[in-house]
């Protein structure tokens, strides 16, 4: 008999083979971050986020912030190729009063990232999460 299987696939990327009663029958995974990791959680300073490593190079990282009260400064997101040697993507964003924000670093190839909050000044907190993407 044979075997009955459906691959699923989401936009290019193939994500698995089930079988035709739903059930996976293989599930691909990569080496590295590959949900949203907490890089700041509620930091009230200037601080230096926690690293991700996203198990191999990646070109894109995504950084969203959630600001609270009237905590204000500026977010860079920082890359490195050893885990060592930190340097700015050059991507940033001002972080002001209560409010969410994103940046976008783009065409760096790199495995390990960060966030750090510079600047700060007034009350309050930032989480911040990243995301690398190929």
């Amino acid at each position: 008999m044979a075997e009955n299987k459906v691959s699923i696939q989401v936009g290019t990327s193939d994500i698995g083979v089930v079988g035709v009663d739903g059930h996976p029958l293989s599930l691909p995974v990569d080496l590295g971050q590959q949900v949203a990791f907490v890089t700041l959680n509620a930091a009230t300073t200037n601080a230096t986020g926690v690293t991700m490593d996203a198990g191999s190079s990646h070109n894109t990282l995504t950084a969203i912030a959630v600001g609270t009260g009237t905590l204000a400064g500026t977010l860079t997101i920082e890359g490195s190729m050893d885990n060592t040697t930190f340097v700015s993507t050059g991507a940033t964003v001002a972080l002001t009063a209560a409010a969410t924000v994103t940046a976008t670093s783009t065409l760096k190839a790199l495995r390990y990232y960060r966030v750090s909050l510079s600047g700060a000044s007034g009350a309050g907190t930032v989480t911040c999460k990243i995301m690398a993407n190929s």
